[in-house]
């Protein structure tokens, strides 16, 4: 089996049961086999999820089963990789020499792969002890030993995810601002490290203090994953989360995080409210139009928003509208081709300016900025 990441939505499942000459009762539990970050300790995320509930063919009668539903986040303000972990179970008697198929459908979730993730489900077989009534009406006297059944391994194809495992000396709390998060002096020295699994070029850490997010620095990984940032000081008092970003240098690797790291300074308290992020700049000074009604304008992310900006261009010319979708990475400046075909009626008009407007996918802060036209041939 392979699968294709982001594109393999589902995945389908099927364990086959036989019962031996006695007749038996067996639960079958089904799940991720591990999740995101598991191996080293810290889970992160599903890389499967079940789909419940489980779905029986056969000879086997269904005397019950359950779900499992769990949460897994960074912080509030950092999403998971992978999805939330879900398993179900379902509780079968097989007659003798009975026969069933255990069919489970997960929902692959779409994060870019993380070397030696896991997409494998695990069925957990184990006895169990039927209702009174059940007993009467289905006997039982075989018996099943508990054990776990792993399919083969799956090919995974699609860009790679980076691993980042991200540390802080003095010691800081996972992300979200809740019970244990220790609190250091002002003017602390901090030293930010961490390892990346594949290695990558560099990172950019950064700190949100009040949902505002800005660069620390962007420093170099050595040929074995490792990086640090020496005797940092986090800049104001309250709540702090120090996180790692990864930008993709190469086609075949995927933009990625890592988990947070939180501290308070002083008294600070627990997270406020979301601040607005600032506006994305129109940097262009002059609308160059082509006689095609080609343009490109010119924008700036700036590095407070997480990870990257991203939605409509519209530009409005003597009464016609026309738009085109923007993605900049965040802390960055970027171009955006735009197409003024529905414009070109209104180029031959005489215009002063064109109006430029950015509109934000996630509701921020618009930008409107007037520039005089250039035709160019």
């Amino acid at each position: 089996m392979a699968l294709t990441i982001p594109d393999d939505a589902e995945a389908v499942f099927r364990l086959d049961l036989r019962a031996g000459e006695r007749a038996v009762r067996v639960q079958v539990e089904a799940g991720g086999n591990q999740a995101f970050g598991a191996q080293f300790g810290r889970p992160e995320g599903a890389a499967i999820a079940l789909r419940p509930p489980l779905e029986v063919a056969g000879d086997a009668v269904s005397e019950g089963g359950y779900g499992a539903f769990a949460a897994v986040a960074c912080s509030p303000s950092v999403p998971s990789h992978g999805t939330e972990p879900v398993a179900g179970a379902v509780r079968l008697w097989l007659p003798p020499r009975g026969r069933a198929t255990v069919t489970a459908r997960f929902d692959v979730a779409p994060t870019p792969p993380w070397p030696g993730t896991d997409y494998r489900p695990r069925f957990d077989l184990a006895p169990y002890d039927g209702e009174p009534a059940d007993e009467a009406l289905r006997p039982d006297d075989g018996s099943v030993a508990p054990r776990s059944v792993l399919p083969a391994p799956i090919a995974v194809f699609g860009r790679s995810g980076v691993h980042i495992r991200l540390h802080t000396l003095p010691v800081s709390a996972d992300g979200g601002g809740s019970g244990g998060t220790p609190t250091f002096a002002p003017g602390t020295p901090v030293t930010v490290f961490g390892v990346t699994h594949p290695p990558v070029p560099r990172l950019v850490l950064t700190d949100r203090n009040e949902r505002r997010v800005h660069e620390i620095a962007t420093v170099p990984v050595d040929v074995d994953g490792r990086f640090a940032l020496y005797r940092w000081r986090a800049d104001g008092g309250g709540y702090h989360e120090v996180g790692a970003l990864y930008r993709s240098h190469r086609p075949d690797f995927a933009d990625d995080y890592a988990c947070v790291r939180s501290f308070l300074i002083a008294d600070g308290g627990p997270p406020q409210p979301d601040a607005e992020a600032p506006a994305v700049a129109v940097r262009s000074r002059v609308l160059s139009v082509t006689r095609s009604g080609r343009t490109t304008v010119a924008l700036s992310c700036p590095a407070e928003h997480w990870r990257r900006c991203e939605g409509a261009l519209a530009i409005r010319l003597n009464g016609v509208r026309t738009q085109a979708p923007y993605s900049v990475p965040a802390g960055t400046r970027g171009r955006v081709d735009v197409r003024l075909r529905p414009l070109r009626r209104a180029l031959q008009r005489p215009a002063a300016r064109a109006v430029v407007n950015v509109l934000p996918a996630d509701g921020g802060t618009p930008t409107q900025r007037r520039l005089p036209l250039r035709p160019r041939r």
